[in-house]
C-alpha cells in the first residue's frame, strides 16, 4: 500500500519512536521505487526538535506537493493528530492510515 501510495503522488508520512527505524523504512521506500525517481518532497528523517511545531505542523497537513517523510512518533504526539490529507504509516505498530482522498485504491 505505501509502494502504492508513494507512486501514486500521495502525501506518505511514517513514524516510529526509534529514529533509525523511520529513517530506515523511508530510505528503502524510495529506493523500490528505482529505477523511477521520487519528484516529491523526499525528507528522509524529521527530529521532532528540528523545528516549532507550528512549522512542523504546516509541512505536514498543508502542504501542496507530495511528500515522503519519515519522523518521530513523539512529534505524531506532539501535533496532537495525523495529517488527514497523508498516508499515515505507524512503523512500531505496523498500522497504516489510509488518507480519505485515496479512497479510489485499495490494497
Amino acid at each position: 500500500y505505501l509502494l502504492l501510495a508513494a507512486l501514486t503522488d500521495q502525501r506518505v508520512l511514517l513514524h516510529s519512536r526509534d529514529p533509525l527505524v523511520a529513517f530506515s523504512a523511508a530510505s528503502a521506500l524510495r529506493c523500490l521505487l528505482a529505477p523511477l525517481e521520487y519528484s516529491g518532497v523526499f525528507i528522509p528523517f524529521l527530529p521532532a526538535g528540528l523545528m516549532p511545531l507550528e512549522d512542523a505542523r504546516t509541512l505536514l497537513f498543508d502542504c501542496s506537493t507530495p511528500y515522503l517523510i519519515a519522523c518521530e512518533t513523539l512529534l505524531v504526539a506532539r501535533l496532537g493528530a495525523v495529517p488527514d490529507v497523508a498516508v499515515v504509516a505507524d512503523l512500531d505498530r505496523g498500522a497504516v492510515h489510509k488518507a480519505p482522498s485515496t479512497e479510489w485504491f485499495s490494497a
